[in-house]
């Protein structure tokens, strides 16, 4: 999409690329459309396209292993990075797919089937190795200059924050703009405001925007005293941040613990593995949460959930603990002082690794107000239990709200159910 809003798609079948301007109700084909070839009119499996600001359109030509630029109104694009046959080389790629140009007319290439990023200078004949590949020329102290924005979301664990990732951080001597969502496997120190202040802001000098989410983990640690939340936020005063949180959750039958610390407002479709020990805030992006713990969850615990995600459309809950207020006896007529929570846009809920007293959490009508056509996903035999073989009136309300359920486990549908 360009500054104007105009979308641009690509067509593998055609094959081409074609602009939607707003307002308008016929696309205009802006870069191929002349059958599949190799032509510099044609493509052959175009995957992705970049627009830059003078609205000349950048296409990966995969099947021809090349990158080719179209200016506005050409009838035929030039080859600006690869075109020398597949392969390996400076001057070749392999199945090109995403691609950005930054200001400058440098283009930055996934080559796929090379397992490389490549960075083309505006003009150059070759390319060079800026991450990942496995031949002997690359290069990963070259300075990217020219980078002044970068993000990076890995959604799995990784032990190679201080080998790889702040390495090539560095060589980003310009950089103005840093979004990292990390989740780090530690073996000495988390990675806490002092770290980011000393390993990436002080390293960094232009750095004017910095938004992450980062989670590190630690095996058999100890408790530790975090820094006050005034020395956090004076730790970032030079970045235009609004707020930093930080906390620690400690799992001691697992025997590790978790490091937690993100830039507000929160701005992810998702937030997962919510302890108690979250502290709560508002995250109107969020549509997808997930809670765990190894200690139980209280029903003021939902619904502060509930104050937290007013957009949630889905949930999972992991919690094997049952409920203490509600096995004590001074909380004996404890349910009947609820406040009944609501989440208006959840669409699927899991509750297929909890005790049963979340089960009752969610479908008892005097605690929950589950909404209509939800999906449902739960352990048979412990939906047996919780609703006395689905015929208990307590739950009659919210099951009938359900349009799917998914079972686990062993599962025998009664007659009156299954009709």
């Amino acid at each position: 999409m360009d500054e104007n809003g105009s979308l641009y798609v690509t067509d593998n079948q055609k094959p081409e690329v074609r602009r939607y301007r707003r307002g308008e109700s016929q696309e205009t084909v802006v870069a191929g459309g002349n059958g599949s070839g190799n032509r510099l009119d044609q493509f052959l499996y175009p995957p992705y396209v970049f627009v830059d600001q003078n609205h000349s359109v950048y296409v990966s030509d995969c099947g021809n292993h090349r990158v080719m630029k179209w200016v506005e109104g050409a009838k035929q694009g030039i080859v600006v990075a690869g075109g020398q046959g597949q392969g390996n080389g400076l001057t070749q790629l392999a199945c090109p797919e995403g691609v950005v140009v930054d200001q400058l007319g440098t283009v930055y290439v996934a080559d796929e089937a090379n397992d490389r990023i490549m960075r083309w200078p505006k003009g150059a004949t070759e390319g060079s190795v800026i991450v990942g590949g496995h031949a002997t020329t690359i290069n990963n102290k070259e300075k990217l200059s020219s980078l002044k924005c970068f993000s990076l979301h890995c959604d799995s664990t990784t032990d190679s924050y201080e080998r790889s990732i702040l390495p090539l951080l560095y060589r980003m001597i310009n950089l103005e703009k840093l979004d990292l969502h990390l989740m780090i496997l530690c073996n000495e120190e988390f990675v806490d405001s002092n770290d980011l202040k000393k390993n990436i802001i002080n390293r960094i000098p232009g750095l004017k925007n910095f938004v992450f989410n980062i989670r590190s983990m630690r095996y058999f640690c100890n408790e530790i005293r975090l820094p006050l939340n005034e020395d956090i936020q004076h730790t970032f005063n030079s970045l235009q941040n609004n707020q930093i949180i930080s906390y620690v959750n400690y799992f001691p039958e697992a025997g590790h613990s978790e490091y937690h610390i993100y830039s507000y407002p929160y701005k992810l479709k998702f937030y997962r593995n919510i302890t108690n020990n979250f502290p709560g805030g508002l995250f109107k992006y969020v549509t997808e949460v997930s809670l765990f713990d190894e200690q139980p969850f209280e029903h003021e615990f939902f619904l502060q959930i509930q104050k937290s995600f007013p957009f949630m459309k889905e949930l999972t809950v992991i919690n094997q603990k049952p409920q203490n207020k509600k096995q004590c006896q001074n909380f004996k007529n404890y349910d009947q002082i609820l406040s009944i929570i609501k989440y208006p846009h959840l669409t699927l809920l899991n509750l297929d690794c909890v005790h049963d007293d979340y089960i009752e959490q969610f479908l008892f009508d005097t605690k929950m107000c589950l909404s209509n056509n939800l999906y449902l996903i739960i352990d048979y035999q412990s939906l047996a239990r919780v609703t006395h073989n689905f015929q208990r009136n307590i739950t009659r309300i919210n099951c009938a709200k359900l349009r799917y359920l998914r079972l686990h486990g062993e599962c025998t549908i009664l007659k009156h159910i299954d009709s």
